[in-house]
């Protein structure tokens, strides 16, 4: 499978001057399982903005890549037609994706 992880409540919450991190999602990334998965973290931060967070948060290398956040989907297939896709928010990440 391939993941692309958001940063900004997803990964962490900002308050005010206060950034706290979510853990379960923390926890879910750290178990998915490399070898057959690759993770991409994204932000509307810009790519070093998510680089920078996954720095702080000790979980770097579990990306294979840092991304802004797109704008525009090109592709000649409707996003609704993407029987594969699937969208969870973080409160419910499936058990059975991290394999």
């Amino acid at each position: 499978m391939i993941y692309y992880i958001d940063v900004d409540d997803t990964l962490i919450r900002t308050v005010g001057n206060i950034v706290i991190t979510i853990i379960d999602t923390v926890n879910w990334a750290k178990g998915v399982d490399l070898t057959k998965n690759k993770m991409y973290l994204w932000s509307r931060g810009g790519a070093d903005y998510a680089k920078g967070i996954a720095a702080k948060l000790g979980i770097s290398e579990l990306f294979t890549a840092f991304l802004s956040k797109p704008d525009t989907l090109i592709d000649d297939q409707d996003i609704k037609d993407w029987s594969h896709l699937r969208v969870h928010h973080p409160s419910s990440l499936p058990i059975y994706d991290v394999a």
